[in-house]
């Protein structure tokens, strides 16, 4: 797929999650983090979003939270 869209001349983003097949597995926290700061930019083109994915795991890790992780705080 991506060959081909590089052959087109087409414009795209290709997410590669180390370890995983077809999902995201353990790196669900930073899939949804990822997610939002890209449609953040691109569909609303705010430039200036940006989630801190360390402080979001330090926010975790103090909370006792385990798989379930934080999804509350934007960094702006």
């Amino acid at each position: 797929m991506a060959e081909a869209l590089i052959r087109a001349n087409k414009r795209f983003d290709f997410f590669i999650f180390p370890g995983q097949r077809h999902g995201y597995g353990n790196m669900g926290d930073y899939w949804f983090w990822l997610r939002a700061e890209y449609f953040v930019k691109h569909l609303l083109g705010d430039e200036r979003f940006s989630a801190d994915i360390m402080e979001l795991n330090n926010e975790q890790e103090q909370s006792g939270g385990g798989g379930g992780g934080t999804r509350g705080g934007m960094g702006r």
